[in-house]
């Protein structure tokens, strides 16, 4: 009977969203918000076109020839951004990121286009004493990339140098996308082994935040990363590799925007294939009980957990010959795209109003949408990618991968202690390989991620209960060994970081060479490097966990042997006032 009933609330309000928009603006907007879990339809993206504030000692230069990858798809994801008012807007002096969190109006905003461009934007900066920040296409809903002084823009910054077929190589400047590097490489039979939900980030972003995929054999994507090269905020161009500045490359592997301009980048790829994957209903603890057996049954291995429920979607993929016909089974959002994504967001909406009805939708959506089994073969990067619906906050942790079952537990139990909330699906888990990159939240142990997220329907608020249930989250995370993917906002500081990469003084010393002048330190960098402000663990101690009563807290941190006062500036304008951060809305 509540199927039934459900069907009738969804036909009714997908009529109504016809009557009041009108079908044609719904088809326009289906193109720029594809299904939710539905990786054979991802639209492409590519630099918005800005226009741009150089300093008046620059001198524009034409550049190196370069191929510019998908030229054909900026137009219509302009249009897209413009849409949403994310990004650069040249009419109002305003960079908004595109979850529409993060508002701010910068004295300069530069979009480069040679590294000639870059060195006369750093020299001008130094001179004038200027914070600077390094931004991609925005994507993260932090405050890493943003500055109110200066805000160097790599959109246009965006060629593809070159390409080897034979050795599986491509050379990148830093605004490439990955949507484009997709199409690019498909061209010339290859392809990235590993990708993230989403492609929509420049590669100088992908490189900040150290961003992963899934799969248990496969690393974060950095680690990917051959070669690259560093402009420092005193102008020095340094090539880094393996067996060239091997320390600098390293810790700029995962740079978090505080080492300079990572300008090029030369990346690993393999011959082009195509993925078939699946994904089925499945009992979430005949999922935990066995994680690591079903792990290893797929190369690329993740599930979806619906909050609420019993239940989870497991999604499996694996190769196949790039001959393999297409196929798409199976997949119900992907046939009911209309009436699943505009009547969920309104739905959402309406739920702000009385927060546990979220329960019964993500019990219905669950029994709809995702009650099949689906079979799907594409082209790899078209498989890896879904679309992220409307806008959302989220928070995202990783843990070692044999604390996955635990944290999962945790968290349904600090969901179901509250029956007040209606907590939004999914909650996404998904694993990466170890590697040795500094700051990389892999670094050093087999990864499980986890991520929470909270809507944003219509641009609307969700329930104030979503600062306790991220708080919550991160406690839980916390407390099993996690770290915060970089790319999410997190609360910790220098004292938590140094307990758990065992490589950050080491970054924060290096960062000291690379910028003594505290160039790239906006409010987000001075946080983590601090090494006088207390640790997290700390704040929660002397104020209240969420999770208090029903876990244990952590031990707190022990004595860090042998610190010192940092050689580098507080984060300080040229007229020693701290610098603003930008408006969180």
């Amino acid at each position: 009977m509540k199927r039934h009933i459900s069907l009738l609330v969804m036909t009714i309000l997908s009529t109504a969203s016809f009557v009041r928009g009108g079908a044609p603006s719904i088809l326009r907007r289906a193109r720029a918000n594809a299904a939710f879990i539905s990786p054979h339809r991802v639209h492409l993206a590519a630099p918005l076109p800005r226009q741009q504030v150089r300093p008046a000692s620059s001198t524009p230069t034409t550049g190196a020839a370069g191929l510019r990858a998908a030229d054909a798809s900026r137009e219509g994801w302009s249009r897209q951004a413009l849409r949403w008012g994310w990004g650069w807007n040249p009419q109002i002096k305003t960079w908004t990121n595109w979850h529409n969190s993060l508002r701010v109006t910068p004295e300069y905003f530069d979009l480069p286009e040679t590294r000639d461009d870059i060195l006369a934007i750093l020299k001008d900066a130094r001179e004038k004493g200027q914070k600077l920040k390094v931004v991609g296409t925005g994507c993260s809903p932090n405050t890493m990339a943003v500055c109110q002084q200066r805000m160097l823009s790599t959109d246009n910054y965006n060629k593809i140098i070159s390409v080897d077929e034979q050795k599986g190589t491509v050379r990148v400047q830093a605004g490439v996308t990955l949507a484009q590097l997709n199409e690019f490489l498909a061209e010339h039979n290859l392809g990235l082994s590993v990708l993230s939900s989403i492609s929509e980030q420049s590669m100088g972003g992908a490189l900040a935040c150290a961003i992963h995929g899934t799969g248990g054999k496969f690393p974060c994507m950095s680690d990917y990363i051959e070669a690259l090269e560093l402009i420092t905020p005193r102008g020095e161009v340094i090539e880094c590799s393996a067996t060239q500045n091997a320390d600098i490359f390293k810790a700029a592997l995962c740079h978090v925007g505080a080492l300079g301009v990572v300008s090029e980048m030369t990346i690993k790829c393999e011959p082009a294939f195509k993925l078939r994957s699946s994904q089925r209903p499945v009992p979430l603890e005949d999922v935990l009980s066995n994680i690591d057996e079903r792990v290893g049954t797929a190369e690329h291995y993740r599930f979806w957990w619906f909050p609420h429920t019993d239940m989870c979607i497991e999604w499996k993929a694996n190769r196949v010959p790039i001959y393999t016909p297409n196929k798409s089974e199976g997949d119900w959002v992907a046939n009911q795209f209309l009436i699943f994504n505009y009547v969920l967001e309104t739905v959402l909406w309406l739920t702000r109003f009385f927060p546990p009805s979220a329960q019964f939708v993500n019990q219905v959506c669950r029994a709809v949408a995702f009650n099949q089994v689906s079979d799907v073969v594409d082209r790899s990067d078209k498989v890896f990618n879904f679309d992220c619906l409307f806008r959302q906050y989220v928070d995202e942790w990783s843990i070692p991968r044999g604390n996955c079952a635990e944290a999962v537990r945790r968290l349904k139990k600090f969901i179901e202690s509250r029956p007040e909330w209606g907590v939004h699906f999914p909650v996404e888990v998904r694993f990466s390989r170890a590697d040795d990159i500094w700051l990389s939240p892999c670094s050093g142990q087999d990864t499980c991620w986890i991520g929470v997220i909270m809507y944003r329907p219509w641009n609307a608020e969700p329930p104030p209960f979503w600062r306790e249930y991220f708080q919550g989250f991160e406690e839980i995370m916390d407390s099993l060994g996690g770290r915060p993917h970089w790319a999410k906002e997190h609360k910790l500081t220098y004292k938590d970081l140094y307990h758990k990469y065992p490589k950050f003084r080491e970054w924060c010393q290096l960062r000291d060479k690379v910028d003594p002048d505290g160039m790239m330190v906006n409010p987000y960098v001075e946080k983590i490097i601090d090494q006088e402000r207390p640790s997290w663990r700390e704040v929660l101690r002397d104020t209240r966990r969420i999770t208090g009563k029903l876990f244990d807290a952590p031990d707190q941190w022990p004595a860090i042997p042998g610190r010192a006062a940092p050689s580098r500036p507080r984060n300080e304008t040229a007229a020693g006032a701290p610098a603003a951060a930008a408006v969180a809305r």
